[in-house]
């Protein structure tokens, strides 16, 4: 009965109505062939070597700007909270071998990242979501996404929070709203998840499971 009692409040509040079609990221897709700024040489891109140095000099291009959206977006995630006396707002910038990482060996889309400037906004208490997310899309204008979590298959992820992707500039940027005990145990959770994150292929079953129950 809770978890239809949420839908309904989550319909009610018609966020899933308000989202537009998510574009392409400024820096474009992964092009066939590139100018490598460390051999000045226009290479195809098929080597992993290759796409690791191009989505590098990508990152470093657009860094300069993210630094800069960074103080932007904190300021609008702390007005969307400024209804909830304590709740707490964190921003981040990716780091340059994780975003790397990400595209080369986890096979994810240049186009696609929207992580590369992310944040969380943790409240004290469900009861509170609501009014941050009605926060959200008042400071926002244009959102390209709202996606409740919800338990993944197995009873294995986390469930609980809103991802919402809004647009700052013309960025998509990740934000994560979620209450504050689903933040402490997510945080305690991280460095094994991101430890094994991309390593599931080449790990036997019973090692999967044991890392899953852990």
């Amino acid at each position: 009965q809770g978890e239809l009692f949420e839908l309904e409040i989550i319909n009610e509040k018609n966020y899933f109505n308000k989202v537009s079609s998510l574009p392409d990221q400024p820096w474009g897709k992964m092009p066939k062939s590139a100018k490598l700024t460390a051999t000045q040489k226009t290479v195809d891109l098929k080597s992993d070597d290759d796409k690791r140095e191009y989505i590098g000099q990508v990152y470093d291009e657009h860094l300069p700007k993210m630094k800069k959206l960074e103080g932007k977006l904190k300021k609008k995630l702390k007005s969307a909270a400024a209804k909830i006396g304590d709740s707490k707002v964190i921003t981040d910038i990716k780091a340059r071998k994780d975003l790397v990482s990400k595209v080369v060996d986890r096979k994810k889309k240049l186009e696609g990242i929207t992580d590369y400037l992310r944040s969380t906004i943790t409240v004290p208490s469900k009861e509170d979501m609501d009014k941050v997310t009605d926060g959200l899309f008042k400071q926002f204008p244009k959102v390209y996404e709202y996606a409740p979590k919800e338990r993944g298959e197995g009873g294995y992820g986390y469930y609980g929070a809103r991802h919402v992707l809004v647009d700052l500039d013309g960025y998509a940027v990740e934000v994560q709203l979620k209450p504050r005990k689903l933040g402490v145990y997510q945080k305690a959770a991280h460095k094994l998840y991101k430890a094994t994150r991309g390593k599931e292929a080449g790990m036997s079953k019973k090692e999967l499971e044991k890392v899953q129950s852990k």
